[in-house]
């Protein structure tokens, strides 16, 4: 048997591939919930631009929990300027979060 086929008798996937398959989901998920959070935020629809991605994979490689990530997110939007009302919440970025 390969090493790289171990599924055990209550069919779990303990291979190498399994492994990297359950953290490709965990990081896609958490940076779903990020995009999920921030267009809440915003107000708006919109998606992640990729520098955007960038910092929130960042945040995940560097295992921030996401309640902590949503803090610091509500946190800069606290910051931002007040006069431009709606404008100014499209103004919150990720980038701008991770000042």
């Amino acid at each position: 048997m390969s090493r790289l086929a171990v599924i055990t008798r209550g069919g779990h996937d303990h291979s190498v591939k399994g492994h990297a398959m359950r953290r490709e989901n965990e990081r896609d998920e958490y940076l779903t919930r990020v995009e999920e959070f921030i267009c809440q935020r915003r107000l708006s629809p919109l998606f992640l631009s990729p520098k955007e991605w960038a910092v929130a994979q960042g945040w995940k490689d560097d295992e921030i929990p996401l309640v902590v990530v949503f803090q610091g997110i509500e946190k800069a939007e606290r910051s931002l300027p007040s006069d431009g009302g709606e404008f100014s919440k499209r103004r919150l970025t990720l980038s701008y979060c991770n000042r």
